[in-house]
């Protein structure tokens, strides 16, 4: 008899087709085939993803500090404000910031899908997620849906 494996995998997926290595936000200029970065972060320690494109806003994509010292696993990541990342209790957290015009946006709800493309690169993938940022008494939102590839 032979034996049959079946790969059983999470059904959530996401729900928008951005593509590779490029940002699309709701109220901010887009970011297309944008230049990747992927390894550790020189102000945050922490390993990220950062993407962006000259003229235009740049975006990064934290995760939480217990992936500094061990390979990434593929799965979802549920986002938390930026300065909540180090004290996360999942190390199943991440944090997607952005700059426009002064102002610091910061994501505070949605996911992040981590999986790994055929020649074994990480691929993140999130879909609208809520980003908020304010400037003097001003609050500004937008969303953002990406899909960025490991360099």
């Amino acid at each position: 008899m032979d034996s049959v494996y079946i790969k059983i995998e999470d059904s959530e997926t996401v729900s928008c087709n951005v593509n590779n290595n490029s940002v699309e936000f709701g109220s901010l200029s887009d970011i297309y085939n944008g230049t990747v970065f992927y390894g550790r972060d020189a102000s945050t320690g922490n390993n990220h993803f950062s993407i962006g494109q000259w003229g235009g806003p740049d975006l990064k994509l934290y995760f939480h500090p217990s992936w500094n010292s061990r390979p990434m696993e593929e799965g979802k990541y549920q986002i938390v404000g930026f300065s909540s990342l180090s004290s996360a209790s999942s190390r199943y957290s991440a944090a997607i910031t952005t700059i426009s015009q002064s102002v610091f946006y910061t994501a505070y709800e949605g996911s992040v899908f981590i999986s790994k493309s055929t020649s074994g690169k990480l691929v993140a993938k999130f879909c609208k997620v809520q980003m908020e940022g304010s400037w003097g008494n001003r609050t500004y939102t937008t969303t953002a849906s990406g899909t960025l590839i490991q360099p």
